[in-house]
């Protein structure tokens, strides 16, 4: 941002008339006073913070959180060096990851009462129980059985208890089952 190169570049005596500029310009483009001030006094705070960390902080590598966390002990002058796992293991996908949610199958879906509704599918399950949640939030009664149980009852489908019973591929071996 412009300010923050202001206050690199600029010494102290003539920070004070470079910074009316980004004002000005703050104001032409209908920005709050609010605005304005948060704006020059964000680049102070990240100004002060040049020097040399205060310490280090050593964090497993974890896609999401070194990020997040990195960035917060910035803020407080925290150098932060990410550790990779020891085994290269760790950084693959696992092989089987929740395979049977996208095989064709038996399922069963509880109810918060304790009753159990089990379908059978040919597609994937995953997308079968999505279909039923999809329903469910359209209120197509006339489409799915747990739609109207839910709606005739008032009961809470649970999906996230949704098992998988059998995973046999065809149709006829399903009925068998």
């Amino acid at each position: 941002m412009l300010v923050h190169r202001e206050r690199a570049v600029c010494d102290k005596k003539s920070l004070h008339d470079k910074l009316e500029f980004p004002k000005t310009i703050f104001r032409e483009n209908r920005y709050s006073i609010k605005h304005i001030q948060w704006a020059l006094n964000l680049a102070v705070k990240t100004s002060k913070l040049k020097g040399k960390p205060t310490s280090v902080a050593l964090l497993p590598h974890v896609q999401m959180t070194y990020g997040q966390l990195s960035r917060m002990l910035a803020k407080h002058n925290i150098k932060c060096v990410g550790l990779l796992p020891r085994k290269i293991s760790s950084l693959l996908c696992p092989v089987k990851d929740n395979l049977e949610a996208r095989t064709a199958g038996v399922y069963s879906i509880p109810c918060k009462c304790g009753q159990m509704y089990i379908g059978k599918t040919v597609r994937s399950t995953k997308t079968r129980i999505k279909g039923h949640h999809w329903h469910i939030w359209l209120g197509r009664l006339d489409k799915v059985a747990v739609a109207e149980y839910r709606f005739n009852h008032n009961h809470v489908i649970k999906f996230e208890g949704t098992w998988i019973l059998s995973t046999v591929p065809g149709n006829m071996e399903q009925l068998i089952r």
